[in-house]
């Protein structure tokens, strides 16, 4: 029994994984709806340590944009490494890039349960990105 997903869902899931097909599930769940929302990301996101380069990532019309040009050295906000700068991320924002944040199972505990259901259904290993 998934905490996430109908039995539906299940079987098609399991299905892909033996096929080794792709597949998307449209979200029709109130409980897949609250793992993440706007004030999740910002608290996501105000958790500066842990970004960097590999999970980190912007994007403008298809094309990343350089770490270099929207992160700064850690000590000018007190921070112990380089890390994205609020105010340059927020500036390519408003440029319309997306904001991709990559392997973020560890930073969520309702997206840790949503994966672990996952890796339970397809017996196989979950990533968590998240595009914004």
């Amino acid at each position: 029994m998934s905490n996430f997903f109908s039995d539906n869902e299940i079987n098609l899931l399991k299905k892909a994984k033996e096929k080794k097909n792709y597949i998307h599930l449209k979200n029709k769940s109130d409980k897949n709806r609250d793992v993440m929302n706007v004030k999740d990301l910002n608290n996501l996101l105000s958790m500066h340590n842990i970004w960097d380069q590999n999970n980190f990532n912007m994007v403008i019309d298809k094309k990343p944009i350089n770490y270099n040009k929207f992160s700064t050295q850690g000590n000018q906000y007190g921070f112990s490494k380089t890390g994205p700068d609020p105010d340059k991320v927020q500036y390519y924002i408003k440029k319309g890039a997306s904001l991709v944040l990559n392997d973020i199972i560890y930073y969520s505990k309702d997206i840790k349960k949503i994966a672990f259901d996952l890796q339970e259904i397809t017996n196989g290993k979950c990533q968590t990105n998240l595009y914004f």
